[in-house]
């Protein structure tokens, strides 16, 4: 009697648990326990952001679905996405285990905190990253010289018969070197064993992440590397109050004249969050990093409880075949007018996300990608490798999109064009 008891409770149970709540957003059917698991299983387990995008088809612009028993907004119409990402309430973040396992048990830095902490952080580092060249025309200076250093690594390979060359760690440590140099007034080599241990840790914990992992040792191999607490013991011994050399100088500064605010220079991991999210500028992200919730909203008569992550589905956004028409071929002229002007304000272009947590890194990312990419061709030639196949457009999987390690043939050009304005 007891065991029927039990079982019939349970059933009741397993029923509810699929009911959606009142004036809940239109989705999928919702499993027990498991929530759209299965539906996502369907779809494309390995690549999320591909069902999260079949779905939108089906449901529309906004959309919940539950990972678990997680409830989940998805936003995949731009006006959506523009509209909600102004407001407070919308730019949370979830505050879960591996976010808190990775700042010894707080939630510090800019990427994953919310509320007055955040705004603070956000206002000091960018007002004290513009002080050290950081969105101004002074950072194309350092760019530039992290750009010539490839130019010369890249020739120096060439100049000694090597013409096959690997891309892999080429990139990454340039960019890391001009946010270090503005940070700590340091400056890295390309080849630097450490740095391309560093680029290689990020690169797997990213990968990691995606499918829920993390792993601890990731902290170790970067306070490692960059020796923090050195750098800053260093730096005060050295500094001038007052006249701050670069961020960490500015930032004891305000350290010493402010020291009754524990929240905001309780941990060095700030640093850390800052650095790994340089390794994210690089790379699409399919999905924004989540959003969550900080009350319980009314949109357009659906109920949105406090606390729901919220998904902004880049992917789908970019590859909306009503807008872009032609989203799977590459095609650069979508970007230009008809007077061949560069269209720089479409809606559904959302590389860097909207809204008040739209990418900090977003002046570096656009300024690094394009004297990289104009200074390489002007002297170099890149091709496939005669007899093997070309690089694969299929992305290695993780937090944010990566290309699977490639080669190509490298040489350099017979006549490289003059600067403009060159006597």
């Amino acid at each position: 009697m007891i065991l029927l008891i039990f079982f019939t409770i349970f059933i009741v149970y397993l029923f509810m648990s699929t009911r959606r709540r009142p004036n809940e957003l239109p989705g999928p059917f919702k499993w027990p326990i498991v929530g759209n698991l299965p539906q996502i299983a369907q779809v494309n387990w390995s690549r999320v952001w591909l069902a999260i995008d079949h779905y939108s088809k089906i449901y529309g612009g906004i959309y919940g679905m539950y990972f678990g028993p997680r409830y989940v907004v998805v936003l995949s119409d731009p006006k959506v996405v523009h509209e909600l990402m102004k407001r407070d309430e919308w730019n949370g973040r979830p505050h879960d285990h591996m976010a808190k396992l990775k700042a010894d048990g707080a939630i510090l830095g800019i990427i994953m905190t919310d509320g007055e902490l955040w705004k603070e952080t956000r206002r000091f580092t960018f007002r004290h990253m513009r002080n050290f060249g950081y969105g101004k025309n002074t950072m194309e200076s350092s760019v530039m010289d992290e750009v010539q250093n490839v130019v010369d690594h890249v020739g120096k390979k060439i100049g000694i018969g090597e013409h096959i060359l690997s891309f892999d760690d080429t990139f990454g440590p340039a960019v890391l070197s001009t946010l270090w140099n503005m940070v700590a007034s340091i400056r890295t080599e390309l080849d630097d064993p450490a740095v391309l241990k560093l680029q290689r840790t990020v690169r797997e914990t990213m990968q990691k992440r995606a499918f829920g992992m993390y792993d601890t040792s990731f902290g170790n191999e970067f306070k490692g590397y960059l020796t923090l607490q050195k750098v800053i013991a260093e730096h005060k011994k050295t500094r001038v109050p007052g006249e701050p050399r670069d961020f960490i100088d500015a930032y004891l500064d305000e350290q010493e004249n402010n020291p009754e605010n524990p929240n905001f220079f309780g941990h060095l991991n700030y640093f850390e969050a800052f650095l790994l999210e340089v390794n994210r500028y690089s790379s699409m992200a399919p999905i924004v990093t989540p959003h969550a919730l900080t009350e319980t909203v009314t949109y357009k008569g659906y109920e949105i409880p406090k606390g729901s992550l919220v998904f902004i589905n880049t992917w789908g956004i970019h590859r909306n075949k009503d807008h872009w028409g032609d989203p799977d071929t590459f095609r650069p002229e979508r970007f230009l007018d008809q007077n061949g002007k560069v269209i720089t304000n479409d809606e559904w272009f959302l590389p860097f996300s909207s809204g008040k947590r739209r990418c900090p890194g977003e002046p570096l990312a656009k300024m690094s990608i394009f004297l990289m990419v104009s200074n390489l061709l002007q002297k170099f030639t890149f091709s496939t490798i005669p007899g093997e196949p070309r690089p694969s457009s299929v992305p290695v999987i993780g937090l944010n999109l990566a290309p699977i390690p490639y080669k190509a043939q490298s040489r350099l050009r017979k006549s490289t064009p003059r600067r403009r304005g060159a006597g």
